[in-house]
């Protein structure tokens, strides 16, 4: 009887893992900017919902295409996202956050595990961030951020990112499956004939090449004036990174720095 009731339980434990879901059932989730996928989250990185409210991890929010930065300092307890005019900075032993002018607001980080979580439509809504929760047809959670510069609706832009979700799965299972992923593949734009004195323009011509943006982050105060003078003179801003005790011993130098539009 013995024999007979473990190779029944065996049975059932074989059949029921059998029918698990081959697909979603893994912790893996998707960060999405406008119609790429350049963030896999795993394990203990996944979003999730705390008293109702949807969180991401803070590594996301460092993730390509968003046009916002990260910086954690452990030591300080902060977590600071930032753009060039705009900035938060969530000081978590407190539960506050303060803005780029200074306003100060009681808010909600939370740490689970190793990993510190905040708050996704508080920091949209910040940063002029539109965003979706979207599931793939296998489960999968993808948080999609847009900019204005997407093409595809949620959609279509799901339809055309499961092969990339797929692969992303499959290598999560064996990592031996190429680096190289599938690209979401974009919707062909012909641009419209121009015409110059009844004529198309020559096709050679070479088109205008705007130059990029560039983001200045600076630490410490070894900066002279001549230094600011320079920066000044070329219009050109960036974000210091100071300490407590640097900002008490260089007060004038501090203020120079705000008069100037910098952001600290």
């Amino acid at each position: 009887m013995k024999r007979s009731l473990y190779l029944i339980m065996t049975i059932l434990l074989i059949f029921s893992t059998l029918l698990l879901p081959a697909s979603g059932s893994m912790n893996l989730a998707f960060v999405a900017v406008n119609d790429s996928i350049p963030l896999t989250l795993s394990e203990n990185d996944m979003p999730r919902y705390f008293e109702g409210e949807l969180y991401l991890p803070y590594t996301a929010f460092d993730v390509s295409g968003l046009g916002v930065f990260v910086s954690y300092v452990p030591n300080e307890q902060t977590i600071t996202l930032f753009n060039r005019g705009q900035r938060l900075t969530f000081y978590l032993n407190n539960q506050t956050v303060t803005d780029e002018d200074n306003i100060t607001l009681v808010t909600s980080t939370v740490a689970s595990g190793s990993m510190i979580f905040l708050p996704l439509s508080f920091c949209a809504s910040h940063f002029g961030l539109q965003y979706t929760s979207l599931l793939s047809k296998d489960g999968y959670q993808v948080v999609r951020f847009t900019t204005g510069a997407e093409i595809y609706d949620d959609t279509l832009f799901l339809e055309k990112a499961e092969n990339l979700i797929s692969y992303r799965v499959e290598q999560y299972i064996n990592p031996t499956v190429p680096i190289d992923p599938p690209v979401i593949p974009e919707i062909p734009v012909d641009p419209p004939d121009q015409e110059v004195d009844g004529n198309k323009e020559d096709d050679d011509e070479e088109e205008e090449v705007l130059p990029p943006n560039i983001f200045l982050a600076m630490t410490g105060v070894g900066y002279t004036d001549t230094h600011l003078e320079k920066m000044n003179s070329l219009n050109i801003t960036g974000t210091f990174f100071l300490t407590k005790a640097e900002i008490v011993s260089n007060g004038d130098f501090v203020r120079k720095l705000t008069a100037y539009g910098h952001n600290i």
